[in-house]
């Protein structure tokens, strides 16, 4: 037996494809569009692009100008954002599991800077907690400009991997 799952697309449909399929469909410009919505092309653009969340009176206008509901219209746009939330998520935690690679994560055991957790998103957690960082790219800009003047020694022997220094951060217990 098949197991209901969730659709969840590694993509995002920004309403305003529907909305362009729909203009097609009757045959409508954008410019005529903006005056049936009463919005200048910019806004219409802004619309069509995903930039502009629909709200009940946009979604209003929406039904009026091109059909479907406005509750259609909203939830279109729901499904849209949550969308782009998932993937955004997907994308952090590639980016942290990425970035933990770059950290001495075993001498900051060892020191008992940071605590050993098995799964990867708990040890980046851990080291944003240690280095008061919210996130990788707050942790990025705050040492980005240490380790761009700093030298690092190298050497044949050995495979170099600059780490950014830890400014003495060992806890005293």
């Amino acid at each position: 037996m098949v197991k209901n799952a969730p659709f969840e697309p590694r993509w995002a449909s920004a309403p305003g494809e529907t909305i362009s399929d729909r203009l097609h469909r009757h045959n409508l410009s954008l410019i005529s569009f903006a005056q049936r919505m009463g919005s200048s092309p910019e806004k219409v653009n802004q619309l069509l692009s995903g930039e502009a969340k629909i709200d009940h009176d946009l979604a209003e206008r929406l039904h009026r100008a091109i059909g479907g509901s406005a509750r259609f219209w909203l939830n279109r746009d729901a499904q849209y954002r949550d969308d782009l939330r998932r993937l955004n998520v997907e994308h952090d935690r590639k980016a942290v599991k990425d970035w933990i690679q770059e950290l001495p994560l075993h001498d900051m055991i060892k020191f008992a800077w940071i605590k050993h957790t098995s799964d990867k998103l708990d040890q980046a957690a851990e080291c944003l907690r240690f280095f008061n960082s919210p996130n990788v790219d707050s942790w990025r800009n705050s040492y980005k400009s240490i380790s761009d003047v700093v030298a690092f020694r190298t050497s044949d022997t050995f495979k170099s991997r600059p780490v950014l220094p830890l400014h003495g951060f060992a806890r005293v217990k």
